[in-house]
């Protein structure tokens, strides 16, 4: 293998499925290439308790597993290579089986002191204590048992001045804007143990996947300093802030393009691709009247729940003027208006709202590949442009 290319493994864990991706990355080359791409359909119900749901991703996690293991080592001795090629196993955990945090801590004194790694440490342990103490307070995020994945500072300031590295320097006051990733600890376990059985000499690296979005649309729009991100997944929806180049606040909410119709139809039992349906019958025009108004009220109500979030991020934040949307495509000229339309009624003035098609990946095959894998694509294809700063 030349020292200038390098390939890994993408496992995208979405909400209803698991996405999984052999990726080529070429120093010097604006995109990276895609060799191999599968989809695994966990085929969840509303109806399922949450330890069925866990099951359900841990069955599917495995079965993804064995296809990068065959077909995937397959495509990759095609191109001449062999599994010591791998470079990185990427995990990407889509709500609602991550959950982003962003706190900050401040630390001043009369007296003038010197940043150090034990003072640092110090902090850090200040901030994972808040964090724990809030998710035991949260229902969801007690019932899926999470634990964290990953975390980094990502903007640090002393006596007011930002840093890249404050270890060493006086002041008499410190920021730290800290990002956390939080993921199911029996899934991540999961990981650990699938990895090291199938991939041994392959390192892992789990992310959530608001943290690796923010990163890569950041470098993909660096003339956009801040912004807003929409993430709406089949089961939940993820909103982050931008400010200045730095995530400031993200939150989720408990409903999707998917479970936005379990009231409507009143079947517990319908998965997301059912409900996909009636959504898209409602965008083609080809919905019944009676389907029809229940999309509409449908999405009403979804409009009404994301309303109720930015307007508590905007007596935080001010909302950045322009949004970017990651939704599923068959479902997109339902939800991006939507999003418009919400974001007028909380602002007070229009919006830029898109879906950052800029980010591409090429498939050997020619075959389209969704924007969540091609997201991830170009985070392991730019991870030391990014800064990657993970534990």
């Amino acid at each position: 293998m030349f020292n200038d290319v390098r390939y890994g493994l993408i496992i995208d864990i979405g909400s209803a499925q698991i996405d999984v991706a052999l990726i080529e990355s070429t120093e010097g080359t604006e995109n990276p290439r895609c060799l191999y791409t599968d989809s695994f359909q966990m085929n969840l119900s509303y109806a399922m308790t949450v330890e069925d749901r866990i099951r359900k991703v841990r069955r599917t996690l495995r079965e993804a597993y064995r296809a990068l293991d065959t077909d995937g080592l397959r495509a990759l001795r095609r191109h001449g290579e062999i599994e010591s090629s791998l470079a990185r196993t990427l995990i990407v955990f889509r709500p609602p089986w991550s959950r982003t945090a962003t706190r900050k801590v401040f630390y001043r004194d009369v007296t003038p002191f010197t940043v150090n790694t034990k003072f640092l440490e110090s902090l850090f342990e200040t901030l994972e204590k808040k964090l724990e103490k809030e998710y035991k307070e949260d229902d969801i995020a007690h019932a899926f048992d999470f634990d964290i994945i990953e975390h980094a500072v990502v903007e640090t300031k002393v006596d007011g001045k930002l840093t890249e590295d404050p270890l060493g320097m006086e002041g008499q006051e410190i920021m730290l804007r800290h990002y956390t990733g939080l993921a199911p600890e029996q899934v991540s376990k999961d990981i650990t143990s699938i990895q090291e059985r199938t991939f041994p000499e392959v390192p892992v690296t789990l992310h959530s996947c608001q943290y690796i979005s923010y990163r890569v649309l950041a470098e993909a729009y660096p003339d956009l300093s801040s912004f807003c991100i929409i993430t709406i997944a089949d089961e939940a929806t993820e909103v982050a802030v931008i400010i200045n180049g730095t995530l400031r606040y993200a939150t989720v909410l408990g409903t999707g393009s998917s479970t936005i119709m379990g009231q409507p139809w009143e079947d517990a039992r319908i998965g997301g691709r059912h409900t996909t349906r009636h959504i898209r019958s409602l965008i083609e025009g080809t919905a019944s009247e009676e389907d029809r108004a229940k999309c509409q009220k449908a999405l009403w109500e979804y409009g009404r729940t994301l309303r109720e979030a930015l307007i508590e991020i905007e007596k935080h934040l001010r909302i950045p003027r322009t949004t970017m949307v990651l939704v599923p495509e068959e479902v997109r000229g339902a939800f991006v208006g939507l999003c418009e339309e919400t974001l007028l009624e909380v602002i007070g003035e229009s919006s830029t709202v898109f879906v950052p098609e800029d980010i591409t990946m090429d498939h050997v095959d020619g075959a389209e590949i969704p924007l969540p894998l091609r997201i991830a694509g170009h985070f392991f294809h730019k991870l030391d442009k990014l800064g990657e700063r993970t534990q």
